[in-house]
């Protein structure tokens, strides 16, 4: 029998500064309705971005650990969103769209050992941050709360404000299964 098949979202308006989103809580099986806790199946992530003014970056990370003074992550995607005197482009807009369903497992398995990603590699990720300590109620999360901990295994977004002075909205979501 197939696993049953999750979706989470988030959505933020008139983002001001540079704001984390816990998208996946792999340990919280209460407000996320998936069962198992050790990997997260990544089928599909779609998501839209509008920003306006300024220059935006939106990463999606992977939680590799964290303790009650800060925590660190590997990032997986980022998304520019440029003003438009730095491009000839507008990036105003910008939708983004990736599918793993065509990779020879069917998914991209994002699983955390031993604060280390089991099954992805990245040249760069975020370290020592403070919001992503396990023992404060510092991220948003696609439940709505405003009360959750990261922890390793889980998806977050960091919506990364570049430049001062611009909004951005913002919907990021995912289809996943958990093993």
């Amino acid at each position: 029998m197939p696993k049953p098949t999750y979706q989470a979202t988030v959505i933020a308006e008139a983002v001001a500064v540079s704001t984390p989103y816990l998208l996946v809580d792999l340990s919280d099986t209460t407000n996320y309705k998936h069962v198992a806790t050790s990997g997260i199946r990544l089928y599909r992530i779609d998501a839209t971005f509008e920003r306006v003014e300024g220059a935006w970056d939106v990463w999606l990370g992977l939680v590799l650990e964290n303790d009650a003074t800060d925590g660190s992550g590997r990032w997986l995607h980022v998304l520019h969103l440029e003003t438009d005197d730095q491009t000839t482009e507008d990036h105003a807009q910008r939708q983004l769209h990736l599918d793993f369903t065509n990779m020879p497992d069917g998914y991209l398995l994002l699983r955390v050992t031993g604060g280390a990603a089991d099954r992805t590699v990245s040249s760069t990720g975020t370290g020592n941050v403070t919001w992503l300590q396990n023992d404060a109620a510092n991220i948003a999360d696609a439940t709505g709360a405003t009360n959750k901990s990261a922890g390793a295994g889980d998806l977050f977004v960091w919506a990364e404000e570049v430049t001062d002075g611009g909004t951005l909205d913002l919907c990021v979501s995912v289809l996943y299964t958990t093993e």
